[in-house]
């Protein structure tokens, strides 16, 4: 008699069984992995912006001006040489550099919208922006700081991030 080789339908039950237990046992470290990730790609995104509308500022020697595009960082924002001094963005007047479209489920604290960086690389005004903390639903955030030499810092806020 000749064997046949194969599974019982009730090992591929206990197989589904199995593998299913292991994915809802990950699933929340995955989640948990998204959010971090969501996080730490904001801030990171505006600090790479702030940095660049510094370098920009020095190279072409002109005002450049880092804003949001909605009423928060957390919706996003542009970075431009201010070519005509207004201080506006003006598509035919000014150089768009870099944009971002920020996240959703993210929220932040600052209230100033705008930073600007003469042609030497420094701030327009140190009390113009303070800093920005990113916060998400589980109350874990990232603190954008500048520096009054006009260096950027990441820190981490635990468990008490509050918008």
């Amino acid at each position: 008699m000749k064997k046949q080789s194969g599974m019982t339908i009730l090992e591929v039950l206990i197989t589904i069984v199995i593998i299913s237990i292991v994915m809802l046992l990950a699933a929340p470290p995955m989640s948990n992995f998204i959010q971090d990730n969501r996080l730490a790609t904001l801030s990171n995104d505006l600090v790479s912006s702030i940095r660049l509308a510094r370098s920009e500022a020095i190279s072409n020697r002109q005002t450049v001006i880092i804003e949001a595009t909605g009423t928060k960082w957390h919706d996003g924002w542009r970075v431009y040489l201010d070519l005509d001094g207004s201080g506006d963005y003006a598509q035919a007047n000014d150089t768009l550099l870099n944009s971002n479209d920020g996240f959703d489920y993210i929220s932040d604290s600052s209230s100033a919208t705008v930073l600007s960086f003469n042609n030497k690389g420094i701030r327009s005004s140190l009390a113009q922006w303070g800093p920005v903390t990113f916060c998400d639903s589980r109350g874990e955030g990232k603190k954008i700081t500048i520096t009054g030499m006009s260096s950027v810092d990441i820190t981490t806020v635990g468990s008490s991030c509050a918008v």
